[in-house]
């Protein structure tokens, strides 16, 4: 089928989805690319997907100009430029900034797309178009929606770490032709960085990071901290010669000579030319120096399968392992910490004459720091975790007492923690104790594995642990340059400030800001907050006028826990993005109160935290709801805001 109104001018070739041409639209005489969508498919959830596409205005991503349904036709923008898959299959691996130059592109246009909750769903090298001049742009957002495969913007960001690590090494990180296989090794083999530049591990083990909630909280933050790595190792012009290399810009000469021919289209083929030199100029800023080659061990880290049984016990799982050092000795002393929390579970099955499993993730994984965290299992009892961190370079374990100052095990300190944590709220009032702390590094935090009701892990930023974490380790953490300094106590306490919502009016400290949710207010905490206006990983409540309502975001029914957010509501105030509050909830109290001078109906929700499609929960965490029927609004809570009690009884209403 063809759309009227366009002119085919030639076949770009067919996808797993359909097939795409370039084309003239007669009326205007643009030309465009046309994808149209193969008559078996389902347009149910695509429709919404092709509708959030065409308000994404990135210059990261292709431009959809229009769905038309009768024909089934995506028109899209004409990119002159040609896939990464091609490109990579007819040239190999690129040169460091070439593909950092492409994975900060992609990471842009995921960001400018998950700004509007639009997630890619099937990002591979064969959706990224590299652009005559060097550019990279997303295309085919939501597609896999026609096949019914859902998707996170954690997925969004693994996916484009695989596509930077394609372009380093000239292959996926993990090949299989079974996709059971492909996908097992995906959520379980080892991160293989050592195949990337050292420099660049980093990057790669945090975007690929087998928990979806150890990696970035976003694609802007992961860009940011790209620009930084890219920076320091590459030099200010990094970005520029990655650019050239991928365009041959005749202005700046590229050092391989990938050379893309203008003109090419979406999809289309691209004529490649090698053997030009790279010549630097007075004004130019050679990249640094590389470093003298010395003889060094390669280590590698690996995930490997270990059972015993005896006659009245039996334990099954994995440990973590570290090969390669030159020092047997060293290595010795790193694997047997790394298997201890194994060790402890087996003896204490032994003990108990139980059956049970050990189940280790790595949380972090850098040149100088392995994090894992272990879930022990006794029969059909909840699992309980552990934690072991190793400082690799000297082959040292790192207890709590190494990860943290003294003063953080002080009374003063474990008070200062369980406020951080929240640890009264999530555990019903019980004690902080420091003999019991569970805790591992990860890439953007400090996780804390709490167990007073059923096992949940609280991920505190390294923002809100500076002041608490050994300096010895706050200089192995990853990408420490952009955490900002602990606050010091000598300031004096902020005034309040009248926050306006609607009917309400709530006086708060100046730290709180407002945004824009849709039909919600989001009230920002902005302690500890590196973005309050995306109010990444922190701490927030929500005000909603209830008299409105849309599709995605419907009215808040009182005897039900909140659920009205557009898309569904994350986990967050559990340190689980990847989770969604769509478990059981338990109502496990009721009230009247007042919110100023109006009765208002108070319920305290446990809300279950699952993944999509599964009802196995994961986490949980406590939802305070006030619903003020006089005024239709209603004020949720997930954070244990310690201000917003007091805030509201003082409200006041016009």
């Amino acid at each position: 089928m063809s759309e009227p109104g366009f002119t085919e001018l030639e076949s770009l070739g067919d996808g797993n989805f359909g097939r795409v041409v370039l084309a003239r639209q007669d009326r205007t005489g643009a030309v465009v690319a046309v994808k149209y969508l193969f008559d078996w498919l389902p347009l149910d959830e695509f429709r919404v997907e092709a509708a959030a596409w065409q308000h994404l205005d990135s210059p990261y991503a292709v431009r959809l100009h229009e769905f038309i349904e009768s024909s089934r036709a995506l028109v899209m923008e004409a990119v002159p430029g040609v896939s990464l898959h091609r490109l990579l299959h007819d040239n190999g691996a690129l040169p460091p900034e070439a593909a950092l130059a492409v994975f900060k592109n992609t990471l842009l246009g995921l960001a400018d797309a998950h700004a509007i909750e639009l997630v890619h769903r099937d990002l591979k090298s064969a959706n990224v178009l590299v652009t005559d001049d060097g550019q990279a742009k997303l295309v085919d957002f939501g597609t896999a929606a026609l096949a019914g495969e859902s998707g996170t913007t954690a997925a969004d960001i693994y996916a484009a770490t695989c596509v930077f690590f394609e372009c380093l090494t000239g292959h996926p990180p993990y090949e299989a032709d079974d996709p059971d296989t492909l996908r097992q090794l995906h959520r379980y083999a080892p991160i293989p960085f050592g195949e990337v530049p050292e420099p660049l591990w980093g990057l790669l083990t945090w975007g690929m990071a087998k928990d979806p909630a150890y990696r970035p909280a976003s694609a802007e933050q992961f860009a940011d901290a790209l620009e930084t790595v890219a920076t320091t190792t590459y030099g200010k012009k990094w970005e520029r010669r990655g650019r050239a290399i991928l365009a041959a810009d005749p202005a700046e000469p590229p050092a391989t000579g990938l050379l893309l021919k203008s003109g090419v289209v979406v999809l289309g083929l691209a004529v490649i030319a090698a053997g030009v030199v790279f010549v630097v100029t007075r004004e130019e800023e050679p990249p640094p120096a590389a470093p003298p080659q010395m003889l060094q061990q390669v280590l590698t880290v690996a995930v490997e399968p270990v059972a015993e049984r005896e006659a009245t016990f039996a334990i099954e799982g994995e440990i973590v392992q570290v090969h390669g050092y030159q020092d047997l000795l060293v290595g010795a002393r790193v694997n047997q910490a790394l298997r201890h929390p194994f060790d402890e579970h087996r003896e204490k099955l032994r003990a108990d004459n139980q059956d049970g499993t050990s189940k280790p993730t790595i949380v972090l994984q850098t040149g100088e720091l392995l994090s894992v965290r272990y879930d022990n299992r006794s029969g059909d009892e909840q699992p309980y975790p552990r934690a072991v961190t190793v400082a690799l370079n000297e082959g040292k374990p790192l207890g709590v007492r190494e990860l943290l100052t003294p003063e953080a095990l002080s009374d003063n300190g474990i008070d200062q923690l369980s406020h951080r944590l929240d640890y009264h709220r999530r555990c019903e009032n019980k004690t902080l104790n420091a003999d019991e702390l569970v805790l591992a590094l990860a890439p953007d935090g400090v996780a804390f594995a709490l167990t007073c009701q059923k096992p949940e892990t609280v991920l505190l930023p390294y923002a809100r642990m500076t002041d608490l974490l050994a300096p010895e380790v706050l200089k192995l953490l990853p990408d420490q340059r952009s955490v900002p300094p602990a606050p010091t106590t000598t300031t004096p306490p902020p005034k309040d400030e009248a926050f306006r919502f609607g009917a309400l009016n709530l006086r708060l400290p100046t730290r709180f800001s407002v945004q824009n949710q849709g039909l919600e207010k989001v009230v920002v905490d902005g302690t500890g907050c590196a973005d309050p206006k995306r109010y990444y990983n922190c701490e927030y409540f929500l005000v909603t006028d209830n008299t409105q309502a849309s599709d995605e975001q419907p009215k808040y029914e009182p005897g039900k826990p909140y659920r009205r957010s557009a898309n569904g509501r994350a986990c967050n105030a559990a340190g689980r993005k990847d989770l969604k509050q769509d478990g059981a909830a338990t109502l496990v109290e009721s009230a009247t109160v007042k919110v100023g001078d109006q009765d208002a109906t108070y319920e305290k929700w446990t809300v279950r935290c699952v993944r999509p499609g599964s009802s196995e929960a994961e986490a949980e965490l406590t939802q305070r709801i006030w619903f003020v029927p006089s005024k239709n609004v209603v004020i949720e809570d997930e954070w244990g805001i310690a201000e917003l009690d007091e805030a509201l009884a003082k409200a006041v209403w016009r």
